[in-house]
């Protein structure tokens, strides 16, 4: 118990209570939300930076593979991505080609190809090494440090993408673009969440505001708030942060966005229930769930996992027997990444709660043992030594609740040395 308790601190000091509330008390949720960065946007946002370079028929393919992107439909986009860029390649217009290859990284990130991402933003970006006019190369540097970035943050290195979205910030700067370099400093605020930074957090995002107040409205405000709202949670400013995130909820229904409500409305859930308010954490749950039109597996699990954890916690068993299996048949449909990898941990951690509640709930300790030992070799394909850390730590409780006493504290020990790293 010692050991566990070491290691907790350690998360706690790692910033792991940016997925997972629950490592600071066990009555609040263990959960994980959807972090989609603002960089994902630039397939969508970016239309500006390929029309200067594009005949009309690649203009076409462009606007082509950015609906394939917005529609999910990310092998046909990954296709149409790789024919612009080599279209691009083919007019010796290195500009054009680093942009496509940046859209191509972000299509493949989305499928979880992670080393098919890196070589297509390295490629990217060694193409914007070479000398070109320079107004015109910053905004596609920009846009391929967002790609960058957001590949990083997905496999756990947050310090590399803070540095990465400060680099996507400077070039923005340069042609003043404001609303692209309003995306990149709240992607650092992300960052700084994930490195445990929550106070800084709170400043980059507050700072943001103040900037987007003179922006006409838009959903990028949607997104701002509700970040700026789980971060105040974070930081025990639970009033603040159910005001803020109304303003986010109020801005996403302006602009009828489905992901955006349900994301909004799940934290708020967050927030009730570390007001201790479950009834109203429950009917929010409820609502993001029913939020969303044709869910994604990535977006409809968060979701699941906070009601599971709080059907535990409230003794709704029925509830509990009901989600646990549902989730744990959509992680194989989840690609690796630091988050699917905390949705596993935060999984077994609800169903180590209900087997302690009810010996007969819940599927077998094996059948969890198992899952977390997926997730720890996804943890060590990534190199994410904090995921694996976690999810390590978590297998030795199973362990230890099964009085098979020398692997527990082995698998702790494991956890605490990762944890130093």
């Amino acid at each position: 118990m010692l050991l566990w308790a070491a290691l907790l601190g350690f998360l706690m000091i790692w910033g792991v209570g940016f997925y997972l509330p629950g490592v600071a008390e066990a009555d609040e949720p263990a959960l994980a939300e959807p972090q989609r960065t603002v960089s994902q946007g630039s397939v969508e946002m970016g239309s500006a930076v390929f029309q200067q370079f594009s005949e009309q028929p690649l203009r076409e393919l462009e606007q082509q593979g950015r609906q394939l992107y917005r529609e999910g439909r990310f092998l046909a986009a990954i296709a149409q991505w790789q024919q612009i860029a080599q279209a691009y390649a083919g007019q010796n217009n290195p500009l054009a080609q680093a942009s496509a290859l940046s859209n191509l990284s972000l299509a493949y990130q989305q499928l979880g190809q992670w080393e098919d991402a890196g070589e297509a933003v390295t490629a990217s970006l060694s193409l914007l090494a070479a000398p070109a006019a320079r107004a015109q190369q910053q905004s596609v540097l920009a846009q391929a440090l967002m790609a960058q970035g957001s590949l990083q943050i997905t496999l756990g290195r947050s310090q590399q993408a803070l540095e990465t979205w400060q680099k996507a910030a400077a070039a923005y700067s340069y042609n003043e673009d404001v609303i692209g370099l309003n995306q990149a400093q709240i992607n650092q605020a992300q960052a700084l969440r994930e490195l445990g930074f929550y106070r800084q957090a709170v400043d980059k995002l507050t700072e943001v505001g103040k900037a987007l107040e003179a922006q006409p409205p838009s959903l990028l405000q949607a997104v701002l708030w509700r970040r700026l709202g789980e971060t105040q949670r974070l930081t025990g400013a639970l009033t603040q942060a159910q005001a803020t995130l109304r303003q986010s909820l109020a801005m996403a229904e302006q602009y009828s966005s489905p992901v955006d409500i349900s994301a909004a409305l799940l934290s708020l859930g967050h927030t009730a229930w570390s007001r201790r308010d479950t009834s109203t954490a429950k009917d929010f749950y409820e609502q993001a769930r029913a939020a969303l039109v044709t869910p994604t597996a990535a977006e409809r699990v968060p979701i699941q996992l906070a009601q599971l954890a709080l059907a535990v916690a409230t003794q709704q068993w029925s509830d509990a027997a009901e989600l646990w299996p549902a989730i744990q048949s959509q992680f194989a449909s989840l690609p690796p990444s630091r988050t699917a990898i905390y949705h596993q941990v935060n999984w077994a951690r609800s169903l180590i709660a209900l087997k302690l509640a009810q010996s007969n709930g819940g599927p077998d300790w094996l059948a969890i043992a198992q899952q977390l030992q997926r997730a720890t070799q996804q943890a060590q394909a990534l190199t994410d030594t904090r995921a694996e850390a976690y999810a390590v730590g978590t297998l030795g409780k199973v362990y230890e609740h099964t009085q098979q006493w020398a692997i527990a504290q082995d698998l702790t020990e494991q956890a605490l040395s990762l944890s130093s790293v």
